[in-house]
């Protein structure tokens, strides 16, 4: 029950902002665990999800079944067909949205009123799970501090679930920071390095948990043959490795940093065809090509963010095609995670798809570009031999992936039995962050 001036609210209003794309198998993971366990925690109460796109909607409902669920438009956000429209277009909306709550702000206990997108609600939920920090830019972080900008107006509980939280090298993102996240009533993070980065902002303690990230908890679809049409499971040969590449990593890749985009894309395009022609000369391994984000063709950023892009890349590029399969469609984020566990050994560029192979206890090799990594995969996993960071030369780079492969696949049996081990333990903390969530809901003191 949440206390609010004195009156107990046996139903909770729940609001969901910064909710995850759904076309990202993370993003979609960590929605899925948060909206089935208040569910199952909360039966009678209103959940809405406040979603940036119509799109996100139709998939969380058709794709992932949350009829039960409520769904408004973003508050201030729309959406063009480039950075600079969608600027443009929501700068409007944005000041209208602080001005329509500013009244409910300062004038709790005099007759204004003030409609507005927050005031239906009792606890608003932050579910960004790696905004808040430089390594995409400003705006990121800014759209999403923003957000929880607008939120802490509202006078109700702002929690933000488990996420990274990044050190800022510019100082006005410093003191932005500082100024919001000191405004939320419970900030949960991922990893040691956030817990130390909120508290060199100046954060208190008292507002600071360290949990763990949703998707760990994500349970596997059962899956059948025909449940990916692409490839037929049943002829796929043993040992069989998964390799999921990104879009957008090569950003951060290789040491050469003066090379343009175009130039660094070619050769990471290169590093991961070479790699997959690596483990099928030396395991005689059969490699499925599973990408960990999708986006629409219509959107600004297709380029940028669609893994499947990347994958057909790479295929190209692969010299051994006939031991290579290609996942093209959208699938359900626990059916991915399912063909991800059926893999004898795991190459993953996205933080997600490692925590998926990591859950399956599925030997995992993750080329690494940020703190998020070291954190999760390196420290909770115990995986640190086997997260390589991407920006480094590129034939020390090829040789560091080869030589960690070859010794992950005469370690795999035991590093599946050390995952398990590890796995009960980050489940006990993330389950620890449901579990304070769920205290903040009904107000009660969380630690």
């Amino acid at each position: 029950m949440i206390e609010n001036k004195n009156v107990k609210i046996e139903k909770p209003r729940i609001l969901i902002i910064d909710v995850c794309n759904p076309l990202s198998m993370g993003g979609a993971a960590i929605t899925l665990v948060l909206i089935e366990y208040l569910r199952k925690n909360f039966p009678d109460a209103k959940i809405t999800l406040m979603t940036s796109r119509k799109r996100d909607q139709e998939i969380y409902i058709g794709k992932y079944d949350m009829r039960d669920v409520d769904f408004i438009p973003h508050m201030w956000y729309r959406e063009k067909s480039s950075t600079l429209k969608t600027l443009f277009y929501s700068f409007i909306p944005a000041i209208l949205a602080v001005l329509r709550i500013i009244p409910r702000r300062f004038f709790r206990g005099s007759r204004i009123r003030s409609e507005d997108a927050l005031s239906n609600y009792d606890v608003i939920i932050d579910l960004n799970s790696d905004a808040i920090n430089e390594h995409y830019g400003i705006v990121f972080p800014l759209f999403t501090l923003f957000n929880i900008f607008i939120a802490s107006l509202s006078n109700k509980p702002v929690i933000i679930s488990p996420c990274t939280i990044g050190s800022f090298r510019k100082p006005f993102m410093n003191s932005i920071a500082k100024f919001v996240l000191n405004r939320a009533s419970l900030i949960m993070v991922r990893e040691n390095i956030s817990w130390k980065n909120l508290e060199k902002l100046g954060v208190p303690k008292h507002k600071i948990s360290l949990g763990g990230d949703l998707a760990f908890l994500l349970q596997p679809k059962q899956i059948n043959a025909d449940d990916f049409t692409e490839i037929d499971l049943t002829k796929i040969e043993r040992p069989m490795i998964g390799l999921a590449p990104s879009q957008e990593i090569c950003r951060y890749a290789f040491i050469q940093r003066s090379k343009n985009p175009e130039e660094k894309y070619k050769m990471y395009v290169k590093l991961m065809s070479e790699i997959a022609d690596f483990m099928i000369e030396r395991f005689d391994a059969s490699v499925i090509l599973i990408p960990h984000s999708l986006s629409d063709e219509e959107s600004p950023r297709y380029k940028l963010l669609d893994d499947r892009i990347a994958c057909q890349s790479v295929y190209d590029g692969i010299k051994n095609k006939g031991k290579v399969w290609f996942i093209r469609g959208h699938h359900r984020t626990d059916e991915i995670k399912a063909l991800i566990g059926k893999c004898d050994l795991f190459v993953g560029c996205r933080m997600h798809s490692t925590i998926a192979s990591t859950s399956m206890l599925v030997p995992t090799i993750a080329l690494a570009y940020g703190e998020k990594f070291e954190g999760i995969i390196s420290d909770l996993m115990g995986q640190r031999d086997y997260v390589i960071n991407v920006s480094e030369d590129y034939n020390v780079l090829l040789e560091r992936i080869k030589s960690r492969i070859v010794d992950l696949w005469t370690k795999k049996d035991f590093v599946r039995k050390d995952l398990q081990e590890r796995l009960e333990n980050i489940q006990k903390i993330v389950n620890s962050s449901l579990f304070a969530i769920s205290r903040a809901i009904e107000g009660k003191e969380v630690f």
